[in-house]
């Protein structure tokens, strides 16, 4: 039954857009949120909860406009999905707290596609701006930085979106969660031997993904400093010295947030290797 309200809801949209010449973007139509009240379609969905969700997983598959999104972001904003698996998570939860108490300057929004998923959390973090969404612009738009987990396929899905498309936007991944991999009590240097391990592209071919002779030279030895010694020390103009012995978590959750929010040179550089690592190779 839902797939058929899925697909029900693309064919109404569809059919919509084929009737107004006037219309020539499907996306006006989903941000628009078209009234279908009259016709038989809206009558199946109207107890639909998942309505907001389908919108906006159907605007994940469509182009982006690259004019659209051009330096689209918001300053000083950090954004999650607040949907009931990440609001359960307590891991994810905690981190968000602490990134509230961390960053206390910086906005912190929360995107929801039910009534009931704003109630829980504001419930659960009551100094938050909830926003509803139905495409991935109302995230984009109000955001610096994306906090996301593994364990959600949405929450993934949204953050490959954002990577690929926008430069402006930094997908942060809650280590907290050992989906990915297990850093509880590791340091830099064991987060480096991870990628040793697995040929980490970075490493095997940096000049691929933007990187100097002279940066390779330097720290072509270990994952983090070729990539935060060298890209910092771009925006600085000065040599910069990671320590491989710091606390894994505390850097990657919180002192690289420190670089994105305070260093625009660094955040558009490392979105851009990472957009070369991911969607070139």
């Amino acid at each position: 039954l839902q797939a058929m309200r899925a697909n029900l809801f693309i064919l109404g949209v569809t059919i919509e857009y084929k009737m107004d010449d006037n219309i020539s973007d499907l996306d006006v139509i989903v941000e628009a949120k078209i009234d279908l009240k009259e016709s038989v379609l809206s009558q199946i969905m109207q107890e639909n909860e998942k309505i907001g969700e389908l919108m906006f997983i159907n605007s994940l598959s469509q182009p982006i406009d690259e004019e659209k999104i051009k330096d689209m972001y918001c300053p000083n904003a950090i954004g999650f999905l607040a949907t009931e698996e990440n609001l359960e998570d307590e891991e994810f939860v905690g981190y968000i707290h602490e990134l509230m108490v961390s960053f206390p300057d910086v906005e912190f929004k929360g995107f929801y596609f039910i009534d009931e998923q704003k109630k829980n959390a504001l419930e659960t973090f009551n100094t938050i701006e909830c926003i509803p969404i139905s495409s991935i612009y109302n995230i984009t738009n109000k955001i610096e930085i994306f906090v996301w987990g593994m364990g959600n396929n949405l929450d993934v899905r949204i953050a490959l979106t954002i990577l690929k498309n926008f430069n402006q936007i930094f997908p942060i991944y809650n280590f907290y969660n050992p989906y990915f991999l297990n850093l509880q009590g590791k340091t830099l240097k064991d987060y480096d031997d991870f990628y040793k391990e697995r040929n980490e592209v970075i490493l095997t071919n940096p000049k691929s993904v933007g990187f100097t002779d002279e940066e390779i030279l330097k720290n072509g030895d270990s994952y983090c400093k070729l990539i935060y010694n060298s890209l910092m020390s771009r925006e600085l103009n000065t040599q910069l010295e990671i320590d491989l012995n710091s606390d894994a978590l505390e850097f990657l959750l919180f002192t690289q947030l420190e670089f994105v929010l305070h260093n625009k040179t660094f955040k558009k550089d490392f979105i851009k290797m990472h957009q070369l690592r991911n969607f070139s190779q």
